[in-house]
C-alpha cells in the first residue's frame, strides 16, 4: 500500500524551485504550470493571497504539485493560482501517475488540519479526473494540431481566402508590413497598443475590464522584460501604425493566442485574422506541434481548430458561509444558461 503525505509551501524558494523544475521535466503541462510563469504572476498578483503549494508524496516521491492560495477577505476560497490569466489549471504530475479522487480527497483533508476555507472553487480546469461531480460546467478550448495530413492546411488556406480581398485592399492603399519578430522597443509600442486598444474594446462591449485593476496592467506591462524565449510578440503595421498585434506564448513546441487585439477603426480590412494567417502559416513553417487558441467560444475558434478540449468549473462548499456562495455561482450559473438559450 502507498503511504500519501503532503508538504506545504509557503513561498516561492530555492528549494521549490528544484523540485518544480524536476517534476516539469517528467510531465504534461501547459506553459501556466511551469515555475516560471507560477512566481511571476504571484509576484505581480498575488497581493492579498495567501500561498498554500501543495507538494503531494507517494512512498516518498513527489508525484505531484498543486499551486492554490486563499484570498486574505471574509469569504475564504481555496483557489489555483492564476486568476485572471491562466487558461488552463491543472495539478503538476509526474508521469504515469494519476491523480485520482482519493489522493485528492486526502490532500484536502491534510490542508485542513492546517488553514480553514470556506469553498473550493477551481477554474480553467483541464483533465479533471481526481475531481468529484460537485458542479461541473463545461467550457471549450481549441487547437489546431499540426500533423501530416491535409487537415490543417485547408483550414489555414480558408482563413487566406476569407482574408485575400481585405489584404489586397490594405497593399494597394498602405506601406503594409507585418512584423513576427521586433525589437524591444517596438515590444514596448506593442503593450501600450494592447493596453489602449484592449480597454477600448472591453469597454464597448460592456465586458469586465481587468486593465483597469493596476495588478493585472502590471502584468502585461512586464511581459516585456519575461523570459523572451518563452514569450512572443508581433504586430500589423500601415504606414508605420499598428492597426494589429498579438501577445502570447511559446512553451514546448506550442504556441499560446493569448492576447489578441486590433483597433477597431480599421475593422474592415480585418487586421486581426491578417495577423493570425501569418502567425499560423508561421508556426506550421517551423513545425510547432499546435496552435492553442485556449478557451472562448468566438466564432473564429470553432472554425479554425481540428481539436478541442472540455474545461470544467469546479465549486464545493465546506461551511454553512461557503454554502452561500455556492448557491450564488449556481444560480449565476443558471441564468447564464438562460441568457445563452434567449429565454429572456
Amino acid at each position: 500500500m502507498f503511504k500519501s503525505k503532503i508538504i506545504i509551501k509557503k513561498k516561492f524558494d530555492t528549494e521549490l524551485k528544484e523540485k518544480w523544475y524536476q517534476l516539469e521535466k517528467e510531465s504534461q503541462i501547459s506553459f501556466f504550470q511551469t515555475y516560471d510563469w507560477q512566481e511571476y504572476w504571484y509576484n505581480i498578483c498575488g497581493v492579498n493571497l495567501d500561498l498554500y503549494i501543495i507538494l503531494f508524496y507517494k512512498n516518498e516521491e513527489l508525484v505531484s504539485i498543486l499551486p492554490l492560495n486563499i484570498k486574505k477577505s471574509f469569504l475564504k476560497i481555496l483557489n489555483w493560482n492564476g486568476f485572471p490569466f491562466s487558461d488552463y489549471n491543472q495539478p503538476i504530475l509526474k508521469t504515469n501517475y494519476h491523480l485520482k479522487l482519493n489522493d485528492f480527497k486526502f490532500i484536502i483533508s491534510q490542508l485542513r488540519e492546517i488553514v480553514k476555507f470556506d469553498n473550493i472553487h477551481f477554474i480553467n480546469n483541464i483533465n479533471p479526473h481526481y475531481l468529484d461531480d460537485t458542479i461541473k460546467i463545461n467550457n471549450i478550448s481549441y487547437q489546431l494540431m499540426f500533423t501530416r495530413n491535409e487537415q490543417q492546411h485547408n483550414i489555414i488556406q480558408k482563413l487566406k481566402n476569407k482574408i485575400k480581398y481585405e489584404y489586397r485592399k490594405l497593399k494597394i492603399n498602405y506601406n503594409l508590413e507585418i512584423n513576427l519578430n521586433p525589437t524591444k522597443h517596438e515590444k514596448k509600442n506593442i503593450l501600450n497598443f494592447f493596453i489602449t486598444q484592449k480597454t477600448k474594446q472591453l469597454n464597448r462591449t460592456n465586458a469586465w475590464n481587468y486593465l483597469n485593476i493596476k495588478k493585472y496592467k502590471n502584468y502585461i506591462n512586464n511581459l516585456l522584460d519575461y523570459n523572451n524565449k518563452n514569450i512572443t510578440f508581433s504586430c500589423l503595421k500601415i504606414e508605420n501604425k499598428i492597426i494589429s498585434a498579438h501577445i502570447g506564448y511559446v512553451y514546448n513546441n506550442i504556441f499560446y493566442y493569448i492576447f489578441p487585439v486590433y483597433d477597431n477603426d480599421y475593422k474592415k480590412y480585418s487586421p486581426g485574422n491578417i495577423l493570425l494567417c501569418e502567425l499560423l502559416e508561421n508556426c506550421q513553417t517551423e513545425n510547432f506541434k499546435s496552435f492553442d487558441f485556449t478557451i472562448g467560444s468566438e466564432a473564429y475558434k470553432t472554425k479554425l481548430n481540428n481539436k478541442s478540449c472540455e474545461i470544467i468549473e469546479y465549486i464545493s462548499s465546506e461551511t454553512i458561509l461557503g454554502y452561500t456562495y455556492y448557491f450564488l455561482i449556481k444560480l449565476k450559473i443558471f441564468l447564464k444558461k438562460l441568457i445563452k438559450k434567449k429565454i429572456f
